[in-house]
């Protein structure tokens, strides 16, 4: 048997993540190849997370050598005919965002492949599609790990690349108004290589010295160490397709309190009072994080969750 996966671009991101951990998985009993449609913009780090047995190929070698292929929903149509027609029903659309799908395309399925997966709900309702099944955001339990040795040095904490679509402005603004020691975990994409755009550059002002920390883009080895040092995380992305911020942050044995947007309600249903509605001001944040802030036991029940 030989898996495909094709990406469109290998930017830092959840789906892009995603992508790589399952052809390092299916890699370990199977050939795995994989392909990128967007060479120009490839992360480092997301190329550093391709194993070895993972063999990195031009797409039109990937569809000539695979069985099953698997894509991220985004695939032009034209490379669609023109590829895939022969192995069609052998290919598998995986919706990790909401780019539409034109309603010719759902009705009729003219370029959609007969087997499509969604992350969430909320994917699957926004494209107008019914997938074959749910795949959501999975999270390695051996890797995201609560660590006993590592200590509580931060009230809240946030994870993303620094782009608007994330609200570190918001985050920061809940931290001042509750008088919260911060952790922002991550930066300027690293494939704008020595730029550091004007969100970090913001978030990185208003830390103080031995209070906050901004790690910067580090090491994905390095990030649940980072997680264990929180008491709580936020979520307070103005979109979020999946909602995978809060479940990282969780399997470590931390907290999320979520914005009720996309399918971030999914990610925490588990823990509604966890959910913060999406126009509520900081004041709303800083009262459920106040009240959640030294529970122990809630720790405990937000792994067990995700495990």
């Amino acid at each position: 048997m030989k898996i495909g996966f094709v990406l469109t671009s290998g930017l830092m991101g959840g789906y892009q993540t995603q992508f790589c951990r399952q052809a390092n998985l299916f890699s370990k009993k199977y050939e795995v190849y994989i392909s990128f449609y967007d060479n120009s913009r490839l992360d480092p780090i997301v190329l550093s997370m391709i194993s070895e047995k993972v063999l990195r190929v031009p797409l039109a070698r990937l569809v000539e050598k695979c069985d099953i292929i698997q894509t991220d929903g985004t695939i032009p149509k034209k490379d669609k005919k023109k590829l895939f027609k022969k192995k069609w029903d052998r290919v598998i659309e995986w919706h990790c965002s909401t780019r539409k799908i034109p309603l010719i395309d759902r009705l009729f399925k003219v370029n959609t492949p007969p087997n499509i997966i969604s992350c969430t709900d909320f994917v699957a309702k926004t494209l107008g599609v019914k997938s074959d099944c749910q795949v959501f955001y999975g999270v390695d339990t051996d890797f995201y790990i609560p660590m006993q040795n590592v200590k509580k040095e931060f009230d809240i904490m946030i994870i993303g690349r620094m782009r608007e679509l994330k609200n570190h402005r918001f985050f920061i603004e809940i931290a001042k108004k509750g008088n919260f020691s911060f952790l922002v975990i991550g930066g300027t994409a690293t494939w704008s290589t020595g730029h550091v755009n004007e969100i970090e550059n913001f978030v990185r002002s208003q830390a103080r010295d031995g209070i906050d920390l901004v790690t910067g883009v580090i090491d994905h080895d390095e990030v649940p160490k980072y997680m264990n040092k929180a008491r709580i995380a936020l979520v307070v992305s103005n979109m979020e397709a999946q909602g995978f911020n809060s479940t990282e942050p969780m399997s470590c044995g931390v907290p999320a309190i979520g914005r009720r947007v996309g399918g971030v309600p999914e990610s925490l249903q588990d823990f509604p009072e966890l959910i913060v509605d999406y126009n509520a001001p900081a004041e709303k944040y800083v009262e459920v994080i106040k009240k959640y802030l030294d529970d122990v036991e809630l720790r405990k029940k937000v792994r067990k969750s995700v495990e």
